[in-house]
């Protein structure tokens, strides 16, 4: 096998490393700019070079995990958005940490409480407090156990 009509590579002798910082840095696929931070890059997913972006690996090594971090981030970004308002510095100039995963450098974010709007009435358990021992059995649940 040759590849890119250059590199002749034998089987069983040689190995292939794909630098994937590198390949998520290559200017032929994502321009000059590239090392700026543009989430619209993604806007349109099927103008995002092929072979451009894996985060998660691609093939029988791919991370098993890929599906699930993808929704658990949907969700929480979405309760986030529903509880809080965030708000950023203005000024802020992206310095990119690279540790395990990439992430700014030295970002900082207010967080405000968004206000609470209840669609339904609130029912209240009741607390040990306002019952005696007696009628706290009472409202407990005993769970059946498989295990005895």
């Amino acid at each position: 096998t040759v590849i890119g009509e250059k590199y002749p590579i034998k089987k069983g002798e040689d190995r292939i490393s794909v630098l994937i910082p590198q390949l998520h840095r290559d200017k032929d696929a994502w321009g000059d700019n590239v090392e700026e931070f543009q989430p619209e890059r993604f806007e349109e997913l099927d103008k995002v070079p092929h072979h451009a972006y894996k985060p998660f690996g691609n093939g029988q090594r791919a991370c098993i995990g890929m599906q699930f971090a993808l929704h658990e981030a949907t969700l929480v970004m979405g309760m986030l958005l529903q509880h809080f308002e965030l708000i950023d510095y203005q000024n802020y100039q992206l310095d990119v940490k690279q540790t395990l995963t990439l992430k700014p450098g030295d970002f900082k974010i207010r967080i405000l409480p968004r206000k609470q709007t209840i669609s339904h009435p609130t029912v209240l358990a009741p607390t040990e407090d306002k019952l005696k021992n007696d009628e706290i059995k009472q409202h407990v649940q005993k769970t059946p156990s498989i295990i005895g």
